[in-house]
């Protein structure tokens, strides 16, 4: 790979934000003015994402910010086999601090991250339980499995949570080997 794909972020942007996204942030780069090439998008097939690997992405507390984008745009886009953990930490808010002349600064809120199905990420005075979706709202990411794993252990695999997300991934293996026993009616 050459050095100026290398430094493309469209390189990775292309497999993991959607179309709107893409179109957002190709919007605010123009109004910066920042020359964005228009190029193609290639529509990624159904038989592509099937080879791709497994992947199990461990979070809790501690995960936040553009980690909760991260763990939730693979979820969200379907690459994730589970999120693994506990409820993530809920910082969603991007801030800029402006410097006073006197020495202060004056920090203020200037974006919120959304996952790619444009659920807030942010924790606002609590997260709430909502009845209806059975999702936690306005409050980190809920994992798909959850575990307990406080503390470092001093074994990695002494750890619950790795455990967990290595026999989700056996399963998910286990799966799809036992569809493509499964035949297909043929026409």
């Amino acid at each position: 790979m050459d050095l100026v794909k290398m430094r493309d972020p469209r390189i990775l942007e292309d497999g993991w934000i959607p179309p709107s996204s893409y179109a957002s942030l190709r919007e605010q780069s123009i109004k910066r003015g920042i020359r964005v090439p228009i190029e193609e998008k290639k529509d990624i097939s159904p038989s592509f994402l099937q080879r791709q690997k497994k992947i199990v992405v461990l979070v809790n507390e501690g995960t936040a910010s553009s980690a909760e984008v991260f763990a939730s745009s693979l979820r969200d886009n379907g690459r994730l086999v589970a999120l693994v953990g506990a409820k993530t930490y809920g910082k969603g808010l991007i801030q800029h601090t402006f410097r006073m002349s006197d020495g202060g600064g004056l920090r203020l809120t200037v974006a919120e991250y959304l996952t790619p199905a444009l659920k807030h990420v942010t924790k606002v005075g609590g997260a709430n339980f909502d009845q209806i979706t059975g999702e936690y709202v306005g409050g980190g990411i809920m994992p798909d499995i959850e575990c307990d794993s406080k503390g470092i252990p001093s074994n990695p695999g002494a750890d619950i949570c790795v455990a967990i997300g290595i026999d989700a991934i056996e399963n998910a293996n286990e799966e799809n080997y036992a569809n493509s026993l499964i035949r297909k009616p043929t026409s």
